[in-house]
């Protein structure tokens, strides 16, 4: 009976270390991505802003002269 028990008990601990390590990996890559996506994010932003700053001082010389 003891011998069965902990049969059991061996398998279930491998199959939450398998997916505790599954876990751990899906984490990371997800949180890596999510990092990329807000990196790319702001600089899309900065690049609209610049843009958005160049007209505004063009539209200001044109009605300037």
């Amino acid at each position: 009976m003891n011998r069965i028990e902990n049969k059991l008990l061996e398998e279930r601990t491998e199959h939450k270390d398998r997916y505790a390590t599954i876990t751990l990996f899906f984490s990371l890559i997800f949180s890596i991505f999510a990092i990329i996506v807000v990196i790319l994010a702001y600089f899309r932003l900065r690049s609209e802003t610049q843009l958005r700053f160049r007209a505004e001082d063009s539209e200001a010389e044109i009605m300037a002269d």
